[in-house]
């Protein structure tokens, strides 16, 4: 696994998750380009370029999609290290 880290590049963004906008694929990926050289030297240009496509409206898709995970279900005795369902969740 670490020789595939240190030799392959990441999967994109839009093949494992195609209803994240393409703009945002873009970024990511340009964020966890192998090369320093490709990838982006400050944030505030990250910050440009998340605004310039907030301005086309090249991020509107993302309303209609869920882009971070779902927040974690409760679970009942968590702080001991039981991992069971609360009942009635599920």
């Amino acid at each position: 696994m670490l020789v595939q880290i240190a030799q392959d590049d990441a999967p994109k963004l839009m093949d494992i998750a195609a209803h994240v906008p393409i703009p945002i694929s873009v970024i990511v990926s340009r964020m966890m380009a192998r090369r320093r050289e490709e990838r982006y030297q400050e944030v505030g240009v990250v910050l440009e370029d998340l605004a310039s496509y907030e301005r086309r409206g090249l991020l509107k898709a993302a309303a209609r999609h869920r882009l971070l995970p779902a927040p974690r279900r409760r679970r009942e005795g968590s702080s001991r290290g039981d991992t069971r369902l609360s009942a009635g969740a599920g």
